[in-house]
């Protein structure tokens, strides 16, 4: 394990009184560390070289507060003193301030830092040096909502917390002399600096916990590490990894493997079946889970009902029995020990519970681990445990969930994870320039490329594999470097584990799936793949998409398919013509699907099956409206229609149409042989619920509105089919008007699908990623242009159909018309058809300066929104931005009422 700045620090304040020439005195009992942390000072003011805001915070108020006692205390002997203290503090602090300015804590996930910060940043202000920042008070309030449950002591117990790992934030709220017989080996679990803190407070002092420190501080020249000693994590981790990467016992060493099996099986015997990450520390799940699986690979296999019985829960299994956040790498860990059991058909409850928590993370966007910040970590042990199951049962799942989770999500998910994993992949072969990383992805696609739904990009992924072998091997010399990526207290890295996955990722690959598999489980997908690959990369936007991403968006687009059948027929919100599904159905999940992929995958599985879900929506409002007026329409039935909608609306969610209801109510009469749906998807969709009630009145005018646009459209064709052919003009129909002004209006979904897009489904609740004055105007600008370009797109693609069914299209207004033809009674058809030609021209030049407006607010919103919003908002753009390109190149909704007349609209978002 890699040294710490902040265990370090608090070594290093660790001051022993003595007695000297008989009289009183106080030594420095670690000046070595002292000196560490003097190296590790950077320039800028900050402490060693971490990523994450987090650990630069906690290193640098830990360093800090060192340098104020060193300061404050010059009478202590041990220690030269430090002649640019003084400067070494102003740059610290300047350092602190600033990161401390501007940290988002809503963004944080680090084990432990609600409580670590603030004692750091009392004990800082007792010293004389007081901070205030934005997120000070959230931070309190994490604090408080951590402990408060929670009495110190508990630490007085005998039963053993996670607690003791932390005793530093306890100081001045526990007597640290009635915590002292939970010593370990001369330590407070494994933890230099929770063991520093209780030799520093307990009145009496404890030879055994300073022989502990000497030994640490000794090993590492005076920098510590986070934990020590970790022999148990050690060892499960790197046998366990050898074992699953095919190496055999023999290979490894059959003496070394039999003595670290025997220790690993008298530990969990010691301990009633249940181990920490060294002897005599609190048990968890994940080192116990891994000593069993080591077991159970070696044919010695140990029994998981301790493990089962101490740390299931409702939904999941706990790291510990305390846990407050659950942990998506130990859920892997202890699944795998369950199925490598010899007795896993008595595990299968606790199997299905830990691989629904899993997959049901993984389809949320919720499985970023907190042992690891590396996301390609949690995906190597989630393909490691979905190809476990799939090989243990295929299609002969025990339970109905598991057959559920086999069918629906390994497969998706799978296919989701080679997609990432591949996409991370730089020109030299490596992930990150990291040999440690890089390991970990080659783990993962190793893993997956024999399944059979990957047999369309194999060649793909066994390339993928073969670069990033040669880029491990030519870094052989930097496998002992390890990535910062594991987490304690602060992060670390470890070079054995490093040089542990770097050797298990260099091993011969697995045997690929036979073709006839997967034949069967997706029949017909080679020709489908063909035919959508051919349409999908004749679109302008796609040209830059590498064909194996494209096939493979467009196969989880099939994989999402029936997902969005199955949410169409639950909410059954318009009548349905037949058992067919509609041709519109299959591109709604290619496009999200692709448009994810491409742009940084900043969607959740979720969070696009609630947008194809909108986009199904907007079509069938579109297809209902147009058929509920197409048999006998008539300005008196649009007008009624006007007035019904805003009734349902208002009946429904409060007041937000106008109109005299009683005096119109004869005209809803129209409607009763096909009455309007009064459910309403986007309001009772399960994710409306993130935003407040406000937020969803706003989505829903927006909604109201732009339905009510349906009318207006509907009788502006209304009144153009009366028109001879010749004579057809937006102005004859709807009077001085110019093409400005009604383009710009809400003829598209765009604007609510925007709102609701970013209000509910991909903003976490109660965060506003377009929380500035700037930023929502800007936003509100790109809605404006992305969608008037799609309109423009629209009816490029569809000006010969519009002409032939008489539906208003930009082109017939007079700007594009009027003035190149003269009086429009004295066009021939033939010159109305040349001159549409040269008006289509002109609509693409406006669509292109649309495009060029979108693109200047993009790169100005940009500026205004965090890296997440902006990766969400991509998807968005691209989406949209989709859909007006496959409507120039096919038109691909000819699924009406009749079979034979298409309908006027792509599906949008």
């Amino acid at each position: 394990m890699t040294t710490s700045v902040y265990d370090t620090a608090w070594v290093a304040m660790v001051a022993k009184p003595q007695a000297e020439n008989d009289s009183n005195a106080t030594r420095w009992l670690f000046p070595r560390s002292f000196q560490a942390i003097l190296r590790s000072q950077m320039p800028d003011g900050g402490f060693g070289e971490y990523d994450t805001t987090v650990d630069q915070i906690l290193n640098t108020s830990a360093a800090l507060l060192a340098f104020l006692r060193y300061e404050a205390n010059p009478s202590f002997t041990g220690c030269d003193p430090v002649l640019d203290m003084r400067e070494r503090i102003r740059r610290g602090k300047d350092y602190l301030n600033n990161k401390l300015q501007g940290w988002n804590l809503k963004d944080t996930d680090h084990v432990g830092f609600e409580i670590l910060v603030p004692k750091l940043l009392t004990m800082l202000q007792a010293e004389g040096l007081d901070l205030n920042f934005p997120d000070l008070q959230y931070l309190m309030l994490l604090k408080n909502r951590k402990l408060g449950t929670l009495s110190p002591t508990i630490l007085y117990k005998q039963k053993k917390t996670t607690l003791l790992h932390s005793l530093e934030t306890f100081i001045g709220d526990i007597e640290f002399d009635k915590v002292g017989f939970h010593l370990t080996n001369g330590s407070m679990m494994a933890s230099p600096s929770s063991t520093a803190a209780y030799l520093m407070n307990c009145s009496t002092w404890d030879d055994e916990a300073e022989n502990y420190l000497d030994f640490v501080v000794s090993v590492g020249d005076g920098a510590v590490p986070s934990a020590f000693p970790i022999n148990v994590f050690e060892i499960t981790w790197v046998i366990s990894t050898f074992l699953e990467a095919g190496l055999r016992p023999e290979v490894l060493g059959q003496g070394h493997i039999t003595r670290l099996s025997l220790f690993l099986k008298t530990e969990l015997e010691k301990n009633s079946g249940i181990l920490g990450f060294s002897p005599g520390v609190l048990p968890d799940v994940d080192d116990t889970a891994k000593s069993i699986l080591c077991l159970n690979l070696l044919d010695l296999p140990f029994s998981c009902k301790k493990m089962i019985e101490v740390f299931e829960g409702r939904t999941h299994f706990r790291t510990y029995v305390s846990e407050s956040t659950e942990s998506f790498s130990a859920n892997c860990n202890v699944l795998m020990a369950l199925l490598t059991s010899p007795r896993s058909s008595q595990y299968v409850c606790q199997i299905e519970k830990a691989l629904d928590f899993v997959c049901s993370k993984w389809y949320d966007g919720n499985w970023k681990d907190k042992w690891n910040l590396e996301r390609q970590y949690p995906m190597m042990l989630l393909s490691q445990v979905a190809v476990t199951v799939f090989e243990m049962w295929g299609a002969q799942a025990p339970t109905g969930l598991l057959l559920r989770l086999l069918h629906e999500r390994i497969p998706l998910m799978t296919l989701q994870i080679v997609i990432q994993t591949l996409s991370g992949q730089d020109s030299a072969g490596s992930w990150k320039t990291s040999p440690e990383i890089t390991s970990y992805s080659i783990l993962t696609l190793r893993k997956l490329v024999g399944l059979p739904w990957m047999d369309h990009i194999r060649y793909k992924i066994e390339a993928a594999i073969d670069l990033g072998i040669n880029f491990i091997k030519e870094e052989e010399t930097n496998w002992g470097k390890p990535a910062l990526v594991w987490v304690e207290k602060v992060t670390y890295g470890s070079a054995m584990l490093s040089s542990t996955y770097c050797l298990a990722a260099i091993q011969p690959s697995c045997p690929r799936a036979s073709e006839d598999e997967t034949r069967e489980y997706f029949p017909g997908m080679g020709d489908k793949l063909r035919n959508y690959v051919r349409l999908f990369s004749a679109l302008p936007i796609l040209t830059k998409e590498p064909i194996w991403r494209l096939s493979s968006s467009i196969l989880e687009g099939l994989m999402l398919t029936p997902i969005l059948d199955k949410r169409r027929s639950e909410l059954h919100i318009f009548p349905r013509q037949g058992n067919t599904t509609p041709g519109y159905l299959q591109y709604i999940p290619f496009t999200w699907a692709m448009c994810n992929n491409s742009t940084h995958f900043g969607m959740s599985t979720k969070a696009i099956v609630e947008m194809m879900v909108v986009s199904m929506l907007n079509f069938e409002v579109d297809k209902y409206l147009e058929d509920v007026t197409a048999d006998n329409p008539s300005s008196f039935l649009f007008d009624s229609l006007r007035i019904t909608i805003r009734q349902v609306f208002d009946e429904r969610h409060g007041h937000i149409g106008t109109g005299d209801y009683e005096r119109e109510g004869k005209r809803r009469k129209l409607f009763t042989t096909e009455p309007l749906p009064t459910k309403v998807g986007v309001v009772d969709s399960p994710v409306s619920h993130r935003t407040n009630m406000t937020n969803l009145k706003g989505i829903l005018s927006q909604f109201v509105s732009w339905v009510l646009e349906h009318p207006d459209v509907g009788e502006d064709n209304f009144r153009l089919q009366k028109l001879d052919r010749s004579s057809r003009s937006a102005k004859r129909i709807m009077g001085v008007g110019t093409y400005f002004g009604w383009v710009r209006t809400n003829h598209t979904s765009c604007p609510y699908s925007f709102e609701f897009f970013f209000r509910c489904v991909v903003s976490p609740p109660g965060v506003d990623y377009f929380s500035t004055a700037r930023a929502r105007y800007i936003g509100q600008d790109l809605c404006c242009h992305l969608a008037t370009m799609w309109r423009q797109y629209n009816d490029y693609g569809s000006m010969d159909r519009d002409l032939l069914e008489q539906n208003l299209n930009s082109v017939d207004f007079p700007e594009f018309l009027d003035k190149q033809t003269g009086p429009t009674s004295e066009i021939s058809m033939v010159d109305l058809a040349e001159k549409r030609q040269v008006a289509s021209k002109q609509l693409l030049e406006i669509a292109l300066y649309e495009r060029q407006c979108l693109e200047l607010a993009v790169a100005q919103v940009q500026q205004d929104v965090k890296l997440r919003a902006w990766r969400s908002l991509q998807v968005f753009i691209k989406v949209t931005d989709i859909y007006g390109q496959i409507y120039i190149v096919k038109d691909i909704n000819r699924n009406s009422r009749d079979g034979e007349k298409p309908s006027a609209t792509v599906p949008s978002i």
